[in-house]
């Protein structure tokens, strides 16, 4: 897809700790996790990846939270069942500019 580039290694890491809990669809979105591409991301600052253009319909599957830092990782994929974003929430003033650390995540399934 043009315009389009790899995940790095630490947001790929950061997906994987994301699909390694278990409910219903995990195991395509952990195959198309292998292949999956960034596409955009978010103006601010903060390490939020787009995968697809568009995000409509979007239903949230699972979500990471690092209490230490305030931070969560949430997973969300569209209404075709496609990987859509994985975006950070926070509560400081300023973006963080990095995703947490996947070993920092605890993961829940939604």
């Amino acid at each position: 897809m043009p315009g389009s580039r790899p995940l790095t290694p630490a947001e790929h890491a950061v997906l994987d700790r994301l699909l390694s809990a278990e409910f219903d669809g995990v195991a395509e979105l952990r195959a198309q996790a292998a292949t999956v591409r960034v596409t955009g991301g978010c103006d601010c600052g903060c390490p939020t990846i787009h995968f697809r253009e568009g995000n409509n319909g979007l239903r949230l599957v699972a979500e990471a939270a690092n209490p230490a830092q305030d931070q969560t990782v949430l997973l969300f994929v569209g209404e075709d069942g496609h990987l859509e974003s994985m975006e950070l929430a926070w509560v400081t003033d300023a973006p963080p500019s990095t995703f947490p650390k996947p070993d920092d995540l605890a993961v829940q399934p939604r």
